[in-house]
């Protein structure tokens, strides 16, 4: 039986954000990566759906899935997806000083019937 994936998102403090679905295999292989490499790795492979969510817009996507688990995935890094944030090019002593932006996203995913 066909199902679908609803996801409601919205954000505040950075002008987007990624938002990433994945397959359980394919996000327990990129998080088995982050947790042992320095960085954000790349995917291991093809996302189901990847779109940008940007700031104060109530982002909904359903998607059609099968019967399974997923990784939904909210990124602000340039190292995956379309949003690039500018690089910090406060020096690492001062950063600690300066108030970094922070995001706020809010998330709701829902399974339901497909029509």
């Amino acid at each position: 039986m066909a199902e679908r994936l609803f996801e409601t998102i919205a954000v505040d403090g950075v002008p987007a954000v990624d938002v990433i679905v994945v397959r359980k295999d394919v996000g327990d292989a990129w998080l088995e990566r982050y947790l042992h490499a320095p960085g954000v790795p790349v995917i291991p492979g093809p996302p189901l759906m990847s779109d940008v969510v940007p700031v104060r817009a109530q982002w909904q996507k359903a998607l059609p899935v099968a019967r399974g688990y997923y990784y939904v995935v909210v990124d602000n890094s340039s190292s995956v997806g379309a949003v690039a944030p500018p690089a910090a090019t406060i020096p690492i002593l001062a950063a600690a000083l300066v108030s970094q932006p922070s995001a706020m996203v809010e998330v709701a995913i829902q399974l339901g019937d497909a029509p």
